[in-house]
């Protein structure tokens, strides 16, 4: 059982005014994530999440203070969603078993962020980028390493654990199953990223009549030459998975409600009711006879275009 505690940072971290004392710190604390360091010796960072955590505190698992400070990024992200839900006036839940979050004792949503990838042929690069007289970036975005990323965490969060939590009989089967991914550790950012790995839309087209249309694409190669499926909400096989609540920020640079973008799956055997979270973007997609329509909806409306 967790200890009540003011601060996430339960170590003696120094405070640090430079780059210099910061390098010093991390190698003070070689077991622990940098990001993790660098938020506890920087007041004003310790501050924006220890605020977060005194709001989460009474929802962490057994593990959450041990895990957090070697997988911050993962970890400080699942305490902003629970204070984004709170503030929006939902009721959460959570243990050391289930999903990290229940929902008005109804929807499931399960937390993970991609990771830059363990191996050179499947990491996505960093971003190189000039400095003077401007920051311009110096290469394309990654596009296909970022969906791999996306489509490894699915595979793992949605076969792998979600069998696993079924096996076990701790599931409400009727109950819509959500999972958040967040790639701000990627270094990208590129709009339509999650709609490419769910839908399998490739490159935009325009055709001399100036009609638009997206490239079908089904899969990507792997490093090895082995398909990835990029097409997950394009039939039934993964209808278990009721939606997918895409961002690519870290939360550091996100502003309420900001930077989230829920996509519900058409298949679901267990819809989301969308308008229980208009204080989110949306993209609906729905069945109509052959095709998928995709409905853009912004945040806290239900105009879409």
């Amino acid at each position: 059982m967790n200890t009540k505690s003011n601060t996430i940072f339960t170590d003696n971290f120094p405070e640090c005014k430079n780059d210099k004392e910061l390098a010093e710190a991390i190698e003070l604390f070689p077991q622990y994530d940098p990001y993790y360091v660098v938020s506890g010796c920087l007041q004003d960072r310790k501050e924006f999440f220890d605020l977060l955590w005194g709001k989460f505190e009474p929802y962490a698992d057994r593990h959450f203070n041990d895990q957090i400070k070697v997988s911050f990024h993962q970890r400080s992200r699942e305490m902003y969603m629970g204070k984004t839900l709170l503030d929006n006036n939902l009721s959460i839940k959570s243990n050391n078993e289930w999903p990290d979050f229940i929902i008005n004792d109804h929807v499931y949503i399960e937390c993970v962020a991609c990771t830059k990838g363990d191996s050179e042929s499947n990491t996505v690069p960093e971003m190189h980028c000039t400095k003077y007289p401007d920051l311009i970036c110096l290469q394309e975005t990654p596009t296909d390493k970022m969906i791999l990323r996306i489509t490894s965490v699915i595979q793992d969060k949605a076969i792998t654990q979600y069998d696993w939590w079924k096996k076990k009989s701790r599931l409400n089967k009727d109950a819509p199953f959500i999972i958040a991914i967040n790639t701000g550790d990627l270094g990208h950012s590129q709009t339509g990223l999650i709609l490419k790995a769910l839908f399998g839309m490739g490159n935009l087209r325009i055709n001399r009549n100036g009609e638009r249309g997206h490239e079908r694409k089904d899969n990507i190669p792997k490093w090895n030459g082995s398909p990835i499926s990029v097409n997950y909400f394009t039939a039934s096989e993964y209808n278990f998975i009721s939606g997918i609540l895409w961002s690519d920020k870290y939360i550091l640079n996100m502003e309420e409600n900001d930077n989230f973008i829920l996509v519900n799956n058409p298949y679901a055997i267990n819809p989301i009711n969308m308008n229980d979270f208009l204080f989110w973007e949306q993209w609906r997609a729905e069945q109509q006879e052959n095709w998928i329509t995709l409905n853009h909806y912004k945040k806290n409306t239900e105009q879409h275009h």
